[in-house]
């Protein structure tokens, strides 16, 4: 792949994995009201945000390990896993 296309997949992974981590602080009083009645499950909301985080870290070490081809230098992808 080239130089620029890994660019854009770690930048996308990256996103997903913050946007995967931060959003729950803003969403959690919200559905900490409208799931106080229920049982003892987990919304649907947090498990969408866990497939994005972890499709996230799926794209940003594909990008890691495209840099290493690019750089011919096996210590980028080493170093992020």
């Amino acid at each position: 792949m080239a130089i620029g296309s890994n660019r854009m997949l770690g930048g996308i992974g990256a996103l997903l994995m913050v946007v995967s981590a931060v959003s729950p602080l803003f969403v959690l009083p919200q559905l900490i009201n409208f799931y106080s009645t229920s049982t003892a499950t987990a919304s649907p909301f947090s498990s969408v945000l866990g497939l994005a985080g972890l499709a996230g870290i799926i794209l940003f070490m594909v990008a890691m390990k495209g840099f290493a081809g690019d750089y011919k230098n096996s210590e980028i992808f080493n170093n992020a896993l």
